[in-house]
């Protein structure tokens, strides 16, 4: 079995199925390469958080695992995983890794309804406010983070037929918060959807995917900005594993 956990420059971060772990990969799909790494020292396989990002100032790409509060950071240039400092944030989402954007990674922090960001050049974590919605939203109102044409964007579920998304205009300016478009999340008025969770926002659509009262499992839709239309997509992995990738030659050394 292998495992895709996250991008950055045409390079994936993944993991396969060995006899006692899981072994972490970097792999470039556009050439074949691929690079084994080094044990990072997770012992919980199945409870990290993940980011894969690029510090252009010293070319340099980096990896992180969280393991709780945990935090590694594998270099490029180093070619080997070191622990830094623990996180404030032990309970970020474990559903996706965090979105590269102004070479920082962001996660969801559900609890507290900020995103929390990690500098990838200082090592530090922080934290940003997330839109300023009316009350009549509930507190699981917003269900994802993302890199909408190169500015970060959030996902807001309104109802169960139609969600919002947000796009920060100006990095790390609260006030900048703009709600583009509602993103429709069915095209069939009589489906009664019990679960809905945004999966990635690309340039034309947001994957979305959606279980319904009948129990027949999960689906995946892609929803579409602009036709306002969805179409469902064949799925035949685990929808949580798809990641967006851009075509590269890019290798670490």
């Amino acid at each position: 079995m292998v495992y895709v956990y996250c991008s950055c420059r045409g390079l994936v971060y993944a993991g396969v199925n060995g006899k006692q772990k899981i072994q972490m990969y970097v792999w470039n799909p556009s050439t074949g390469l691929s690079q084994k790494l080094p044990d990072s020292g997770v012992t919980d396989e199945y409870q990290i958080f993940t980011g894969f990002g690029y510090v252009s100032a010293i070319a340099n790409s980096r990896l992180e695992e969280g393991e709780h509060a945990k935090i590694r950071i594998f270099s490029s240039q180093s070619k080997s995983w070191r622990r830094i400092q623990d996180s404030p944030y032990s309970d970020l989402s474990m559903t996706v890794a965090g979105i590269l954007c102004h070479e920082a990674l962001h996660w969801l922090r559900f609890n507290d309804d900020v995103i929390v960001a990690f500098d990838l050049a200082n090592e530090k974590f922080r934290t940003m406010a997330l839109p300023v919605v009316g009350e009549e939203y509930g507190f699981d109102y917003f269900r994802h983070v993302g890199d909408f044409r190169g500015c970060l964007c959030v996902i807001g579920l309104a109802n169960v037929t139609t969600m919002d998304l947000w796009v920060m205009k100006e990095y790390d300016k609260g006030n900048s918060w703009t709600k583009l478009f509602k993103v429709r999340v069915t095209d069939q008025p009589d489906e009664q959807i019990s679960f809905v969770q945004p999966i990635l926002v690309s340039e034309t659509c947001i994957f979305l995917e959606i279980h319904t009262e009948s129990g027949s499992g999960a689906k995946l839709v892609r929803s579409y900005h602009k036709e306002e239309k969805t179409k469902e997509v064949h799925m035949d992995r685990y929808s949580r594993e798809i990641i967006g990738y851009e075509e590269s030659l890019v290798w670490l050394d």
